[in-house]
């Protein structure tokens, strides 16, 4: 990518919820968009996860990279969206390791460093 491009996050949290802004400078302009989340009043979480596969333990990052917490790759399946090639992509599920702020979450993704939105599930 050419110019000048720099990348940062910015948190905002309450008792019942953090947000991550992220925001993107290029060429003088500044783009922002949302980025991880967890809120425990709608019981719903979004971050990035670095791995996938069935069984492989990975962090579920912040957009900016910054560890949230553990996840484990419990299984995948096929969404009903298709690929450039026709096929159907692959869903990867997700659980937390370990409770976080005192729950279990849970949800489904595309994989490695693409948006996964949690559940909040049973206290731990």
């Amino acid at each position: 990518m050419s110019g000048d491009f720099k990348s940062a996050s910015d948190w905002k949290a309450d008792d019942t919820q953090a947000v991550e802004l992220g925001i993107v400078t290029f060429e003088g302009k500044e783009f922002a968009a949302l980025g991880a989340v967890v809120n425990l009043e709608t019981g719903r979480a979004i971050c990035y996860p670095d791995g996938e596969g069935y069984g492989a333990e990975c962090l579920g990052n912040s957009w900016q990279g910054a560890p949230i917490f553990s996840l484990v790759c419990t299984g995948k399946g096929r969404s009903g969206f298709l690929d450039g090639t026709g096929r159907r992509t692959l869903l990867y599920s997700y659980r937390t390791v370990t409770p976080y702020l005192g729950f279990h979450w849970f949800g489904r993704g595309l994989g490695k460093g693409m948006l996964l939105k949690l559940r909040k599930g049973r206290k731990g």
